[in-house]
């Protein structure tokens, strides 16, 4: 068991100078440890390094930048020297673990420079998406709208065994081709995402029950994910994973269709009754980007009134528990087989810093954001005294990286990301 005694800041700008330490901290720590050591042949080992990437924000001059290109570089000779990589993308690879190098971490890197070594190796990936490299077999089927596999690369596609529609985890695909509308203002990626995502804004607001998948016909309703009264939850959770309400709600602001955002508020409404829990915090995330992409307060009063529940302020120490919670895969929102056991002051904890976090931007609330802050401090320096940093493994909970930026079903929502960035640049 790891304990962190709480700080009482009543500046988040204090507060969040303590959290940029520990963040400065991890990252110098992990480019001592990596930066003469050899590639891995994960496909998912450059991921850890976007949990301290927003360091770049706060101090563009960081050595991270420096390592960042290296790792890029070195990752991208490796599995092309290995011929992993045809024609920039895997030769073959699960659409999930495949997406991940290029949606995650060249895409994120693309946000803080205009290196054009990064900005080729994201669109070297996303030509694939809409047959736009003549030398590759088709990923999509422009006849029926979706993709004939969830397993597909340079050397073409294999048919799957099950499922036989479009799950959740194509989103991933629809994210890599924003990622390269946004870098390259060609406008064969938005309308590529724009014509397929549509299809899944019109299988998601078929009707009151939430797909499963989409397939040539529309939406797929069977087979159930838990077959229990909360079963729309589940399938709610399945997109929000996979980052479709942002996904969406990015292509609501490309494209003005409204059928976008309706989409994108079918899947929060559905999850709101989980506000509370604190593993929740991806669903808090999600809210933040809608109030950012829209302007609307839609979710704030529900948030506040929920909140109202919690009292941050009245706990002193965190604690992290290494015991393992669930011995298998769970379902709900945040779940994860390994996840960490934290707790507050010795019991089962309340808070997630992320709810803090929205809270204290949509009541405008430097104190709630200092307590906000002061818990993520807490959490990333509990991370590096009990975890690896993520890089053999960037699925798992149980890392400094998932800490940071959220593990695989938080969709990018960490302690970093969704409280240190946008709270440091609220309260200035």
């Amino acid at each position: 068991m790891y304990h962190f005694k709480l700080a009482r800041h009543e500046d988040p700008r204090e507060a969040g100078k303590c959290l940029l330490r520990e963040l400065n901290s991890w990252a110098n720590d992990c480019i001592h440890r990596y930066q003469d050591a050899p590639p891995l042949d994960t496909p998912d080992q450059t991921i850890y390094a976007t949990g301290w990437l927003p360091l770049l924000y706060f101090d563009p001059a960081h050595p991270g930048a420096r390592f960042l290109h290296h790792l890029r570089d070195q990752t991208a000779k490796h599995f092309q020297e290995s011929d992993a990589w045809r024609h920039g993308y895997w030769r073959i690879a699960d659409v999930a673990r495949g997406m991940q190098h290029f949606e995650i971490f060249l895409a994120q890197l693309a946000r803080f420079d205009d290196d054009v070594a990064t900005i080729g190796q994201l669109l070297d990936a996303a030509e694939h998406l809409g047959h736009w490299n003549e030398e590759i077999s088709p990923w999509f089927d422009e006849d029926k709208g979706v993709f004939p596999s969830h397993t597909f690369g340079a050397e073409g596609y294999q048919k799957d065994s099950s499922p036989t529609f479009n799950t959740p985890e194509h989103f991933h695909c629809l994210g890599l081709a924003l990622a390269a509308y946004r870098i390259s203002k060609s406008d064969r990626y938005a309308q590529w995402a724009i014509r397929y995502g549509l299809r899944w804004a019109d299988a998601i607001l078929a009707d009151s029950m939430l797909p499963v998948g989409l397939d040539a016909s529309g939406a797929v309703y069977e087979p159930a994910i838990a077959n229990d009264d909360r079963e729309n939850l589940h399938r709610a959770e399945a997109l929000l994973s996979a980052g479709a309400v942002q996904t969406l709600l990015k292509l609501w602001r490309i494209s003005n269709e409204p059928r976008f955002r309706q989409a994108a508020e079918a899947i929060l409404d559905a999850l709101m009754l989980e506000l509370l829990d604190p593993d929740a915090g991806s669903l808090a995330a999600a809210i933040r980007f809608y109030r950012r992409i829209t302007k609307n307060a839609r979710y704030d009063s529900l948030v506040m009134q929920e909140y109202a529940h919690l009292i941050p302020e009245g706990v002193e120490v965190i604690d992290l528990d290494v015991a393992p919670i669930f011995g298998s895969e769970v379902l709900g929102i945040g779940k994860y087989s390994d996840q960490p056991h934290w707790k507050e002051d010795g019991q089962i904890r309340q808070h997630n810093p992320i709810l803090i976090s929205l809270a204290a931007e949509i009541s405008n609330s430097p104190a709630l954001a200092a307590v906000a802050l002061d818990f993520g401090t807490a959490y990333l320096s509990l991370a590096q005294r009990a975890f690896s940093d993520g890089r053999e493994d960037s699925e798992s909970a149980r890392t400094v990286s998932a800490v940071a930026r959220g593990h695989a079903r938080d969709n990018g929502a960490g302690v970093v990301t969704e409280v240190l960035v946008p709270l440091m640049a609220r309260f200035k």
